[in-house]
C-alpha cells in the first residue's frame, strides 16, 4: 500500500488567483503535521476548470513521526494561500494500489 497513490480531482474557477503553490495532506494522525503525508503542487500544473491530480505516497514527504499509517488514514487537506477569489471544487478522491 506505501506504494499506493492519493487520486481526486480539483477545479478551479480561477487559476490566476494562486499564489505558488498548493499543499495537499493525506494523514492517519487525525489532524495537520502528525503521520502524515504532504505534496506541493506548483500553481502552473493548474488550468482554470477540472484537473485530475495522482500523487503518489512514495514522492511525498513523510512527516518526522513516522509519516502516513496507510492502514489507518483519516485526514485529508488541500490548502493554499490566494490572492483573490477562488472558487474551488474537490471531487473523486480515493487511494489507488
Amino acid at each position: 500500500c506505501k506504494e499506493g497513490a492519493l487520486h481526486f480531482w480539483i477545479r478551479f474557477s480561477d487559476v490566476s488567483a494562486l499564489n505558488d503553490s498548493v499543499r495537499v495532506e493525506l494523514g492517519s494522525g487525525g489532524t495537520y503535521d502528525k503521520e502524515e503525508v504532504q505534496w506541493t503542487l506548483e500553481k502552473d500544473a493548474f488550468t482554470d476548470g477540472w484537473n485530475e491530480i495522482t500523487l503518489l505516497l512514495s514522492d511525498g514527504n513523510q512527516s518526522k513521526d513516522g509519516g502516513i499509517n496507510v492502514s489507518r488514514v483519516n485526514w485529508f487537506r488541500i490548502y493554499s494561500k490566494n490572492k483573490g477569489n477562488l472558487v474551488t471544487i474537490v471531487d473523486d478522491i480515493y487511494m489507488k494500489y
